[in-house]
């Protein structure tokens, strides 16, 4: 998610033209809604199981990116940053467990350092084309690639 906290501020002032206060509720309403995930988390993937409450949250996530920028309005980017907080809070949580159930105690740093290098690779270099395009193709278009990004996932 930090492609997004290079996105929102731009986002926010130039595309919904709205001031800080939007933006904050937004951080705000991401909390609350990482919060909830939290909470719920034990009981959801007991319903509905670890990997399709993964995947389903994934699409959630690329769902929310697309509807920010189609539906450009400030109340709908502070509610959509819920979603986009729980669903970033589960996916984490899943990925965790996962690895705690699947993996042995003996090779969990190596895999665990794998996964950390290869995430923060794809992080950067997705900064870098984001910054270096993000006055050609604005805000919106970052996210489009965000939800791209995290449909290709599945």
């Amino acid at each position: 998610m930090t492609e997004a906290n290079l996105l929102n501020p731009i986002f926010v002032s130039q595309t919904i033209s709205a001031d800080v206060q939007i933006y904050s509720l937004g951080k705000v309403t991401y909390s609350v809604g990482a919060v909830a995930a939290g909470l719920l988390f034990p009981f959801l993937t007991r319903k509905m199981g670890a990997f399709s409450y993964m995947v389903s949250h994934y699409l959630l996530m690329a769902f929310a990116f697309v509807l920010t920028v189609t539906l450009p309005y400030g109340w709908i980017f502070v509610l959509l940053s819920t979603i986009l907080g729980g669903g970033n809070v589960s996916t984490r949580l899943v990925r965790q467990t996962l690895y705690m159930e699947l993996l042995h105690n003996q090779f969990m740093g190596r895999i665990m350092s794998f996964f950390r290098s290869v995430g923060t690779l794809i992080r950067l270099a997705m900064l870098a084309l984001l910054t270096f395009f993000l006055d050609s193709i604005g805000a919106g278009m970052g996210y489009f690639s965000l939800a791209a990004f995290w449909s290709l996932l599945q």
